[in-house]
């Protein structure tokens, strides 16, 4: 089963689970209005813009043909607007993944997830296989 971040989320949240609120966006308009209501939301002057993808590594793995990565901390709507873009003017991001090294494997973008941005002091990552 392949799951996006957003669907795997809302499935974790209707069984009680706390989750980071994240707003979904398909197009740049969709993204600049998701940052503008999480704004009014939570106060953000941050967000977390990450691509939503049937792959591992977004974080490490690169855009192809720019240094962007598939997950983007924003610090303004400008940059919003131009990480999503990148997103799209890609071709729906041709991206290539770099967590597994030897996978030279491209996939397609299928929209994108703004949730706000705020220091950690540790990230862990899960996978149910």
């Amino acid at each position: 089963m392949n799951l996006h971040e957003y669907q795997g989320k809302e499935i974790l949240k209707s069984f009680g689970v706390a989750i980071q609120e994240g707003i979904v966006a398909d197009t740049v308009e969709g993204a600049i209005a998701a940052a503008e209501e999480l704004t009014k939301q939570t106060g953000t002057k941050y967000w977390v813009v990450k691509s939503q993808i049937h792959a591992g590594g977004r974080g490490k793995g690169k855009i192809a043909g720019t240094e962007q990565r598939g997950v983007q901390v924003a610090k303004s709507m400008d940059d919003v607007r131009t990480i999503t873009k990148i997103f799209w003017a890609m071709c729906w991001l041709q991206f290539k993944r770099a967590m597994q090294a030897k996978s030279k494997q491209s996939a397609h973008c299928s929209g994108c997830l703004l949730s706000r941005s705020k220091p950690n002091k540790r990230v862990l990552y899960e996978c149910v296989a």
